[in-house]
């Protein structure tokens, strides 16, 4: 049953795309409980993590590509050679081999320590919320819910098993899910400034970070072009018990710009973003952002711009501002690259961070 659920989610995704709406129009009706449901969920994420390289494989072995055939790959139950396309060479073999987009293989083949991070199948990662407990206790919370629990590499973090996103915890604003290098992101702000605005805050990961980290320390403002991301935000920010204003009023010793993005970095949780074809408008939809974004920062602040993406034209919109200069961020988790950071050594994305202060 739930192999043909798959096949079914599978099928739907290779004619319209978009997995994730794929799933929400199916899983739900399947007749499946919550555990077969999260086993067809990671079956279908692995199809189309390794898409091209499981084609590669059915057409060597002179079998049809079909939403079966890529689903009993994934499933084992078609038996598969690893080393099936570790004679390509080059891009082709990154492109094929790891499964990416060829836009995306010319940029790894010379950055190929990136290629193990963006296939390694995500952990789920809690943020703390300090304004309600703190980490032994919301570990404990999960403990008694049955499900294993960690510290994770920052001090915000908390590693559990898939179920964690739906649990009491969670549920009761304790906790919310996020990726460690979003929660990173949050930290980064709040070490720069106590007036804070978000400036593209979504439904709100990083405004209720911050908002934890500084233990509603900080006077934090959120913004977002959607009205609807805001009223959310403000319900969760309701439950979170963390002390949050709604738009803009001012100037701000910081501005944190979480930009839209091709995604690249988080192809670990979203694994369609592993086959972006280009950059469309993402690059001159960044510089537009931070155009205006800059206004709000006051004489001395900062701006963080910050990317789920580690591709060099977006990492370069930061270049643009001719009032600011780069600030330099001593921390164990990021790499140098130019313009700025990219988070490393945790359980999560990619990210892209640079600080800048306004001359």
């Amino acid at each position: 049953m739930e192999t043909k659920v798959a096949e079914k989610i599978v099928k739907k995704w290779l004619r319209k795309g978009n997995i994730t709406r794929c799933m929400r129009d199916i899983l739900p009706c399947s007749g499946l409980n919550f555990d077969e449901r999260e086993r067809v969920a990671k079956l279908v994420h692995n199809v189309v993590r390794w898409k091209r390289w499981y084609e590669f494989v059915l057409s060597r072995y002179g079998m049809e590509i079909n939403a079966e055939n890529l689903v009993k790959i994934a499933a084992g139950e078609i038996k598969i050679d690893e080393s099936v396309g570790n004679d390509l060479e080059g891009m082709k073999r990154i492109a094929i081999r790891h499964s990416f987009s060829d836009f995306l293989a010319s940029f790894l083949v010379a950055h190929e320590d990136y290629v193990e991070k963006i296939n390694r199948e995500p952990e789920t990662s809690l943020c703390v919320n300090f304004n309600r407990a703190d980490r032994e206790e919301i570990m404990n919370m999960l403990l008694m819910e049955g499900m294993d629990a960690r510290k994770g590499s920052i001090p915000t973090s908390i590693i559990a098993e898939q179920k964690a996103r739906y649990s009491e915890a969670v549920k009761k604003g304790y906790a919310h899910v996020q990726d460690e290098s979003s929660q990173l992101i949050a930290m980064i702000a709040t070490m720069h400034g106590d007036k804070i605005l978000d400036y593209c805050a979504g439904n709100g990961g990083k405004t209720l970070a911050m908002a934890s980290i500084s233990k509603n320390g900080k006077e934090i403002h959120a913004h977002d072009i959607e009205p609807s991301r805001l009223r959310k935000l403000k319900e969760r920010a309701a439950l979170y018990k963390a002390k949050v204003k709604i738009g803009i009023e001012g100037e701000y010793d910081v501005v944190l710009v979480d930009a839209p993005c091709t995604g690249v970095g988080a192809a670990r949780r979203n694994p369609e973003a592993k086959y972006v074809d280009g950059y469309g408008d993402y690059p001159s939809v960044q510089r537009e952002i931070l155009k205006e974004a800059e206004k709000y920062v006051k004489h001395g602040g900062y701006l963080i711009y910050s990317i789920c993406s580690f591709l060099p034209e977006e990492m370069k919109a930061v270049a643009t501002l001719k009032n600011f200069v780069e600030e330099k961020i001593d921390m164990k988790w990021l790499r140098r690259v130019e313009n700025g950071y990219i988070t490393w050594l945790l359980e999560g994305d990619i990210l892209f961070v640079s600080v800048m202060k306004k001359k």
